[in-house]
């Protein structure tokens, strides 16, 4: 049996796929760097600008307890309760933190909801000799 001489290969299918892989990177460069991509000035002032990836982890993170500090009590007790002093407390060391439940006096109170709404309500106290 003999075999046939070497077929000629076609050149047909290797253009085809030159001019396929050529548009494609023509595509995606026009993409990429030739076509402007923005949004609609009708969209643009929506409220889905405030959404970006530097604010996003912020949206998605969740919110960390407060951090109870021996300055909230203070604020606590003088924007809540102006009788009180802290000279009744018995055994006061000035060098040592006070109790937090030497601020609350005989209310019982939850300290990280506490912490929220003073920052909330009271974002800069001034702690002053004057009395206004």
């Amino acid at each position: 049996m003999s075999t046939p001489a070497s077929v000629p290969v076609s050149a047909a299918p290797i253009r085809r796929r030159r001019f396929i892989i050529f548009v494609a990177v023509l595509v995606a460069f026009l993409f990429f760097y030739g076509v402007p991509w923005e949004l609609p000035p009708s969209l643009r002032d929506a409220s889905l600008s405030a959404l970006s990836r530097a604010n996003i982890v912020h949206h998605a993170k969740p919110k960390p307890e407060p951090k109870v500090d021996e300055i909230y009590g203070l604020i606590h007790m003088v924007t809540e309760d102006a009788e009180r002093v802290l000279t009744h407390v018995d055994g006061l060391d000035p060098l040592q933190p006070l109790n937090m439940t030497d601020y609350a006096g005989e209310e019982k109170i939850d300290w990280p909801k506490t912490v929220q709404n003073l920052n909330k309500k009271y974002p800069v106290v001034v702690f002053s000799k004057v009395c206004l």
